[in-house]
């Protein structure tokens, strides 16, 4: 019986110091049916021959180069043209065990679930050591509404798209939005999550992340980090018509974004009076809802109950979290 072929989904743009590295921990993958999709979206730096000279070396990678349309594009066209029963996303900085996939589709056979989501690890070196992560393939089973839950409250399932594997048929029409640049990942996972029967969760860690001081994710305030309040409005907007259980979760969610996005602006050089003042009143708005909400987590309620002391309160605590934690570490 001929195994399931896994499509791979790599969104390439100019990373070719850290190419190589990613597509050789993937190459090394002892599941081998595999169709890697690389998207080269417009890249200006050594990452699209680094791309062909890969693709001729081994026929299960499929190149495709084109104008720059950002990562929502290349992930979507990696979607319409794959051909596997199966589908994960790969950063193009990241790298993942040679077990990684092969844990994974055992474990979405095993279940007959339509997701599985992993632990990711984050690391700030090129050469991340595998040996040292947990490799055991247990899971647990949620349902759709349970995952999305801890998806919004931020408990065992993280807003990205990598480190997780979806049936094709549970992605189906789903598509990440063009239209925003920030937390697109938690928009889509949300689709995906709240449309699907059965979602499974394993502590098993096969993923790299690895934090690098230029990534979308640890730049310095601009506009578009502003979606992040767009895609967290919009979630709480489909929950208020249509999965009322997953309220608090929801205002928990835009809460703590209105937080991560206050704190880049106070870090900015510049005022930003106006999305200073749009964080500003979602945090007074919600702050009460997370302090009574027992399922929200203690360091976020707390957080809540600090604004009242004043709106910059919970970021100077956020980022003396987050230093102390770096020093220790």
């Amino acid at each position: 019986m001929t195994s399931p072929i896994i499509t791979v989904i790599v969104p390439i743009y100019n990373v070719d110091k850290y190419l190589e590295g990613c597509l050789i921990s993937i190459l090394k993958q002892t599941y081998t049916n595999l169709e890697i999709i690389l998207i080269n979206d417009g890249s200006t730096d050594a990452s699209p021959r680094i791309c062909d000279s890969y693709a001729s070396l081994d026929n299960r990678i499929r190149v495709v180069h084109q104008e720059n349309q950002g990562v929502s594009s290349a992930r979507n066209l990696g979607i319409d043209i794959s051909r596997g029963q199966y589908i994960t996303f790969i950063d193009a900085d990241d790298y993942i065990d040679p077990d990684y996939l092969k844990n994974m589709i055992t474990i979405i056979e095993q279940s007959k679930c339509e997701i599985v989501v992993s632990q990711l690890i984050k690391f700030d070196n090129t050469n991340p050591d595998f040996s040292s992560l947990s490799k055991k393939i247990c899971y647990k089973i949620d349902s759709g509404i349970e995952s999305c839950a801890k998806l919004l409250y931020q408990k065992e399932i993280h807003n990205g798209i990598v480190s997780k594997i979806f049936t094709k048929k549970a992605i189906g029409k789903c598509r990440f939005s063009n239209e925003i640049a920030f937390a697109e990942d938690l928009e889509l996972n949300f689709k995906l999550l709240i449309n699907s029967s059965t979602v499974s969760i394993t502590g098993f860690q096969g993923y790299c992340y690895c934090k690098r001081p230029n990534s979308a994710i640890n730049s310095k305030f601009k506009p578009r980090r502003m979606d992040g309040i767009k895609v967290t409005s919009r979630i709480l907007a489909n929950v208020a018509n249509n999965h009322k259980k997953l309220i608090r979760a929801a205002e928990n969610r835009h809460f703590m974004e209105a937080i991560y996005i206050y704190g880049s602006i106070l870090n900015s050089k510049h005022k930003l009076l106006k999305e200073r003042n749009v964080c500003s009143n979602i945090i007074k708005l919600y702050r009460r809802n997370v302090i009574m909400d027992s399922n929200s987590r203690l360091q976020y309620r707390l957080l809540a109950l600090s604004s009242y002391f004043g709106v910059s309160i919970p970021v100077m605590l956020t980022n003396l979290y987050t230093l102390t934690k770096r020093f220790l570490s």
